[in-house]
């Protein structure tokens, strides 16, 4: 019997930037490919979804991105903002007494094939009994792999695409806060909240 998909409930897109000083008045012009340009000089610039719920509006993703490479549509914004984009994820199982972590690591491709977004696998890491934070272990230890290989070391910009601890993810990326125990996030890496993967399907690559 195929489980049935709950309905996805409405999502609203807010495009939000923040004004170098005071104004009064921004002007704003949008291309034909979707992209977004300021008269005004901008600031903190990010993409996010949400949908409504009783307690307060969940956020569905969070994309930070440049004041002048804003656009419609989560995938077509971490594409133009990030020269590299992974997706990373752990999922935690009990295991013969152990508690057994898994990390994948999955590059996003930025070239398309008949509208889809092509991928392929990078890294798997097992740990064996972590205590507490497995995401937040997995994420430091993906990206001090990702830092040094060879591959990688001329890139600037790199978003891990992540699905939870959504609270604390500004302040990991402000290095304000440790991401586990005393690490701080790597230079180089900033985390994005989960994006939407309805406007390209995923597949991996041959």
């Amino acid at each position: 019997m195929k489980r049935r998909k709950s309905a996805k409930k409405p999502h609203s897109e807010y495009l939000i930037a923040t004004t170098k000083g005071e104004v009064s008045e921004i002007s704003v012009s949008v291309g034909s490919d979707g992209r977004l340009r300021f008269g005004t000089e901008m600031i903190d610039a990010r993409i996010e979804a949400t949908y409504d719920r009783p307690k307060k509006p969940k956020v569905v993703h969070s994309i930070g991105v440049e004041p002048d490479r804003m656009y419609f549509g989560a995938n077509r914004a971490l594409l133009a903002n990030y020269d590299c984009i992974f997706a990373v994820d752990t999922n935690t199982r009990e295991l013969h007494g152990h508690r057994v972590s898994m990390t994948a690591v999955v590059e996003v491709l930025s070239t398309q094939v008949r509208g889809q977004v092509l991928f392929e696998p990078r890294l798997f890491v097992e740990f064996l009994d972590v205590e507490s934070k497995p995401e937040q272990l997995g994420w430091i230890v993906a990206a001090d792999i990702v830092n040094r290989s060879a591959g990688y070391q001329a890139l600037r910009k790199i978003a891990f695409v992540v699905d939870c601890d959504e609270t604390n993810i500004p302040a990991y990326n402000a290095r304000t806060i440790c991401v586990y125990r005393t690490r701080m996030l790597p230079e180089r890496v900033t985390l994005v909240q989960r994006p939407p993967t309805r406007a390209a399907s995923i597949s991996r690559t041959q």
